[in-house]
């Protein structure tokens, strides 16, 4: 045993826990990764990939071609395939020259990848006072209006990420002058985010680091689709935000599934025409998201919905950096219909208390 508490056994290079850490090795070990089902995307229910090793070595580039041509048609503008929204952001802040000594504005309650993705270049920042960059988070098809005076040094995002696009010109809504979509959130991928931008200067920096980081593009891969078999509990995310090369296997992944693209906008409507037959609830023309948002009174009833329904916070207020908890309804084509089915009518028994139900205007 050595001065740190742990024990070699027999040379090998593996370690074991002394007696008294075992019951809180057992507890870590043992521990579920969520305490509810994650609904929100189609991402969420994958179960399986296959990952091949001869094949990472394989060019991607005819792939990614394919993939960037389809939702070229789907959004009228020029797009870039990287491996991941996070590596969009990247892209964005890189091509931008933003370091340290500038900060970043983000939405408060975005997930922590917008953190640490902004975070490897900059400072992320929750309260707005005219940032260079201005990340909005147009989360659940869900346009977060942005109501500023636009000037020559604010560069806009649109993050959204899990957004169908109804409406072609409803692309960059906030005026922006880039927009990003994660294809897990909207296909139910392994791995892929699309940005698309109106600078032609920008267009082909992404096009020449599409073809840099082949090693850590590959290793991620591999650790992506490793996750989804259960074959590891280690992250793939390490330095994901500066990784640009998109291997072969998560782009043939992408190129199975893009017909999903429209099935997943075909159910969501569909749903969405469901919840406008029960409740006060409009569908928005312009985009749709994997799910509908509704607001509830403060009771004890939110009690039982917490057990069936996620909850999550939307910025209201940007200014006064104030948020509102909403039930999230989820509509996309990995919830079955057995399964929406019961979620609609959970949603229905309680429908005497919830306030508004038009919180998908974009």
């Amino acid at each position: 045993m050595n001065s740190k508490g742990l024990f070699f056994v027999k040379n090998k290079e593996f370690l074991i826990i002394i007696e008294k850490y075992k019951d809180i090795y057992k507890i870590i070990n043992n521990m579920p990764n969520k305490t509810i089902t994650d609904y929100q995307w189609p991402g969420n229910f994958l179960k399986s990939g296959f990952f091949s090793n001869k094949k990472q070595f394989k060019s991607p580039f005819t792939t990614i071609k394919i993939i960037e041509k389809f939702f070229e048609k789907e959004f009228e503008h020029p797009v870039i395939l990287f491996p991941s929204a996070r590596s969009c952001i990247g892209a964005i802040l890189e091509f931008e020259r933003i370091n340290r000594s500038h900060e970043v504005y983000v939405n408060k309650w975005v997930s922590n990848c917008i953190f640490n993705a902004i975070g490897y270049f900059s400072n992320p920042s929750v309260n707005y006072k005219d940032q260079k960059i201005i990340l909005i988070n147009n989360n659940w098809g869900i346009v977060q209006k942005f109501n500023i005076k636009k000037n020559f040094r604010n560069v806009i995002i649109d993050d959204s990420s899990d957004s169908i696009i109804l409406n072609k010109k409803n692309i960059f809504p906030n005026n922006s002058k880039y927009e990003i979509f994660s294809l897990p959130k909207i296909l139910g991928s392994v791995s892929g985010g699309l940005v698309i931008s109106k600078n032609k200067k920008f267009y082909t920096f992404c096009k020449n680091r599409q073809k840099q980081n082949k090693d850590l593009g590959r290793t991620q891969s591999y650790l992506k689709f490793n996750e989804i078999n259960k074959k590891t509990r280690f992250d793939y995310r390490y330095n994901e935000v500066v990784n640009s090369y998109f291997d072969y296997n998560g782009a043939i992944d992408i190129k199975k599934k893009l017909d999903f693209y429209k099935k997943n906008k075909n159910i969501i409507t569909k749903r969405c025409a469901i919840l406008e037959k029960y409740f006060n609830f409009k569908m928005s023309e312009n985009r749709i998201g994997p799910v509908a948002l509704f607001d509830l009174k403060k009771n004890k009833k939110i009690i039982e919905l917490n057990k069936v329904f996620m909850f999550r916070h939307r910025i209201v207020d940007f200014r006064k950096n104030l948020a509102k908890n909403f039930l999230i309804f989820p509509l996309h084509y990995k919830i079955s219909e057995k399964r929406f089915s019961f979620y609609l009518k959970k949603l229905i028994q309680f429908s005497k208390d919830i306030k508004n139900f038009n919180y998908n205007k974009s």
